[in-house]
Parts: structure tokens; C-alpha cells; sequence
């Protein structure tokens, strides 16, 4: 362990954060992990370019006109 949290550059602690699936430990290492035991494959669905939000939205909008809702009259 100690060995590992070497080639990460943290602490033994942090290295038992991450075995024990902790919130508080950087995605940032979690990749540098990833990195020392040649196993970056695991994440390349995430990194994987997706349709972004704005994309999207222009995409909807093009498609038919939003309605008003009619008003009531009492």
C-alpha cells in the first residue's frame, strides 16, 4: 500500500479512502490510480463525447412550436 500511494503522490490514508469508497477522495486520483495499474479503459464510456444540453434543446426546439395555455375567463 505504501508502495502505491507512492507512485500516486498521497498518503497510505488516502489510499484507504479510496479502498473503502469514501467521497472526500479527487477524481483526480482516482484517474492517476487508474493510470498506475493500466486500467484507464475503465472510464472511456465516461469520457466518451455525448450531445450536449445546448445541442439537444436546439434539436427539440426545431421539431414543433410550444402552445400557450388558453385563459379562462370567469
Amino acid at each position: 500500500m505504501a508502495i502505491f500511494a507512492e507512485r500516486l503522490g498521497v498518503s497510505e490514508q488516502t489510499v484507504r479512502a479510496m479502498e473503502h469508497g469514501q467521497p472526500t477522495v479527487q477524481v483526480g486520483i482516482w484517474l492517476d490510480a487508474l493510470w498506475v495499474l493500466d486500467d484507464l479503459q475503465a472510464v472511456e464510456k465516461l469520457l466518451e463525447s455525448r450531445e450536449s444540453l445546448i445541442e439537444l434543446a436546439r434539436r427539440e426546439g426545431t421539431s414543433t412550436p410550444r402552445q400557450r395555455a388558453s385563459r379562462r375567463r370567469g
